[in-house]
């Protein structure tokens, strides 16, 4: 028998249990990028989503990289969140790029509240 595994994120598990968002805590959480089915227990239980059932198929990494940002996230406490259990990842490798290349490019946090 071959086991279901679910495309949706983790931030669909989250809204299903009525979760604050984590974002709106001012947390770092990888449930937008994370493979969901997890009825979001770290979440329900007061943790943060920090990945371990793996990045889904397509990771919107652009749409996650600037709500981060905007949350004014350091980029090395997410590029280390990252690899916490994705870090061999294809995906994993190509999002640390990503916020490597983003991050060079965005003001720091003093100049971007002005």
């Amino acid at each position: 028998k071959v086991p279901h595994i679910p495309e949706h994120s983790v931030c669909l598990d989250c809204k299903g249990n009525e979760n604050e968002c984590v974002f709106d805590q001012n947390r770092v959480c990888l449930g937008p990028i994370t493979r969901g089915g997890c009825d979001s227990v770290c979440v329900n239980g007061g943790k943060v989503c920090d990945g371990c059932r793996g990045i889904v198929e397509k990771p919107n990494d652009d749409a996650h990289r600037e709500v981060l940002l905007k949350h004014g996230q350091d980029f090395e406490r997410i590029a280390d969140f990252y690899g916490l259990f994705n870090s061999s990842h294809k995906a994993y490798k190509k999002l640390r790029e990503k916020f490597a290349a983003a991050h060079d490019a965005v003001p720091p946090q003093s100049a971007r509240a002005n």
